[in-house]
């Protein structure tokens, strides 16, 4: 057993300085606490500041969802999409603004529903275009009937295969 010292710093505010705009195709994520640069202005803007929550956009697996979002949510066909593991809600908010007409989103964190609302709020999206709830979609019966069935034309989850697996 050792023990040291650590310098006193604020942990949770910390980690803001890695994570700064980028672009995914025509989109750019950019976190709340930057200024949008003026050649930005014209760009699909998407602003998160996930908190404790996972979601900043960052992660190539987060990226791959979001292209395939880009691909698949078309505003003429308005689709419903579910969300699951939302996280920070990046993932709902990018099929909002790309024309879902509604998502649905779940997560085991409770601190993600802030997260999400908080997300939804900073892009101008009415919270009755998104439900969010938390539990664990695989065995809370009560959960799968409020989420539903057969009534969604995309179902983005963003979360580790082995919990994929006994949903799917």
């Amino acid at each position: 057993i050792s023990s040291s010292e650590t310098e006193d710093l604020d942990w949770i505010n910390n980690w803001k300085k890695y994570f700064t705009s980028f672009t995914i195709e025509n989109i750019l994520i950019k976190p709340t606490w930057e200024e949008l640069k003026e050649e930005d202005k014209e760009k699909f803007l998407i602003e998160i500041d996930p908190g404790i929550s996972f979601g900043t956009g960052k992660h190539e697996t987060t990226q791959l969802c979001i292209r395939e979002l880009i691909k698949y949510v078309k505003k003429e066909e308005q689709p419903k999409v579910l969300d699951l593991g939302c996280g920070s809600g990046i993932l709902s908010i990018v099929a909002l603004k790309l024309g879902a007409r509604a998502v649905v989103g779940t997560d085991l964190d409770p601190d993600c529903m802030t997260s999400t609302r908080e997300n939804m709020e900073v892009n101008h999206l009415d919270e009755s275009l998104g439900q969010f709830y938390i539990g664990n979609i695989i065995d809370d019966t009560e959960l799968q009937e409020k989420v539903g069935t057969e009534e969604y034309e995309i179902v983005v989850a963003n979360i580790l295969a082995d919990v994929l697996i006994p949903m799917a």
